[in-house]
C-alpha cells in the first residue's frame, strides 16, 4: 500500500516573533531527536563578533536583513538540525524558499502579553528599544508578521499556553501524524 502522506523535510526550522520559545524549544526539540541545533542569531553574532542587537543598531535592519538572509542559505546543505530563526526570517519570502527545501516549519506563537513578559529586557530587542509603549509595539508587529507567518508555517503551536515541556510533545506528535521520519545522520 503506497504510503499518500506528504513527504516532510529532514530538518525542522522554527519561526515566530521574539519570546515565542524558539531558542530554548529548539535547543531541547534539537536534544530529543540527537539532532544540531542552530540559532541564526548567533550564527550572525559569530559572524560580526557584535550582539544582534549592536549589529542592528549600528548597521541597521537592512543590513542586518541582508546578513540574516546570507545566514538561512548557508544552512541549506545541513541534515537533521533544528533551526531557531530569528523574528523576521519569513518577512523575506526568499528565506522562506531557503528554508522550505530543507525544512519542515513550525511556527511558535505566544500572546502579546506573553511575548511581552517574556522578553523582559526590552534593550535587548532592537525593535522594542526605543518604544514608548512596548506591548502595542508588540500587537502593532504581530499583526502585520501574523499572515507571514501562517503562510509560511507547515504548523502552528502556541506556546503561551503550553508548558515547554508540553510544546515539544505537541511537536512530536504533529510530526508523528504527519508522517515525519528522522533523518538519519
Amino acid at each position: 500500500m503506497k504510503d499518500n502522506r506528504r513527504r516532510l523535510p529532514q530538518n525542522i526550522a522554527l519561526i515566530g516573533f521574539m519570546g515565542c520559545g524558539k531558542s530554548s524549544t529548539g535547543r531541547r526539540l534539537a536534544s530529543a531527536f540527537n539532532y544540531q541545533y542552530v540559532d541564526t542569531d548567533i550564527l550572525i553574532e559569530e559572524k560580526t563578533g557584535m550582539s544582534v542587537t549592536d549589529y542592528f543598531s549600528f548597521y541597521g535592519e537592512e543590513a542586518f536583513r541582508a546578513l540574516e538572509h546570507e545566514t538561512i542559505i548557508s544552512l541549506e546543505g545541513l541534515n537533521g538540525v533544528v533551526i531557531a530563526t530569528g523574528g523576521g526570517t519569513p518577512l523575506n519570502p526568499d528565506n522562506v524558499s531557503s528554508l522550505r527545501k530543507h525544512c519542515t516549519i513550525i511556527w511558535l506563537s505566544a500572546s502579546p502579553e506573553v511575548t511581552l513578559r517574556r522578553v523582559g529586557d526590552r534593550n535587548s530587542r532592537p525593535l522594542l528599544r526605543d518604544s514608548n509603549d512596548p506591548l502595542q509595539t508588540i500587537i502593532d508587529m504581530f499583526q502585520l508578521r501574523e499572515p507571514i507567518y501562517c503562510a509560511t508555517a507547515d504548523k502552528r503551536i502556541d506556546t503561551s499556553i503550553f508548558q515547554q515541556i508540553d510544546t515539544i510533545r505537541q511537536i512530536k506528535r504533529w510530526l508523528k501524524d504527519a508522517g515525519w521520519h528522522q533523518a538519519n545522520h
